[in-house]
């Protein structure tokens, strides 16, 4: 891909993410480079995390944020993706890494930035997790063992 596609390709991603979070409450999206390469989403809403500076007990915490990278080889290469606040889910690593296989999204050049975005809102919430691909091995085993929430815990 060439510069001039890859900067249509940007621009089109930024405009689809500005488009989505106009239309709901819970998203906020800020940028960085032009045309955008990194982005700061600030979800608002439910998830759960694991108090790790206390008792280690699981609550439900009200703001998320991702950091969201694309590599100059995108949209060849895949996003990266790196959780900055606590959360407690199977398919995010405990230092924050995402896959998105893991995910349920297996990366081609296609798949929009929007799309992954929805997906991110939704292991937030836990609306969505593929234990059979667990990276945090604690949250699979807390997930299937000891949660008492119902999930989504947004509902």
């Amino acid at each position: 891909m060439d510069l001039n596609q890859r900067t249509a390709r940007l621009q089109a991603d930024q405009a689809l993410l500005q488009n989505l979070a106009a239309n709901n409450n819970i998203l906020r999206v800020e940028t960085q480079g032009e045309p955008a390469d990194r982005y700061i989403l600030t979800f608002r809403g439910k998830g759960l995390a694991r108090d790790v500076q206390q008792s280690g007990e699981v609550s439900t915490v009200e703001l998320h944020q991702v950091e969201l990278r694309l590599p100059y080889a995108y949209p060849t290469s895949p996003p990266d993706i790196r959780w900055m606040t606590p959360l407690l889910h199977p398919n995010v690593s405990f230092s924050g890494f995402v896959n998105l296989n893991e995910m349920g999204l297996p990366w081609t050049p296609d798949i929009g930035l929007d799309v992954i975005v929805e997906r991110l809102w939704d292991i937030a919430r836990s609306a969505y997790m593929n234990l059979d691909k667990a990276t945090n091995y604690s949250a699979k085993n807390w997930y299937e063992d000891e949660c008492k929430f119902q999930l989504p815990v947004d509902m």
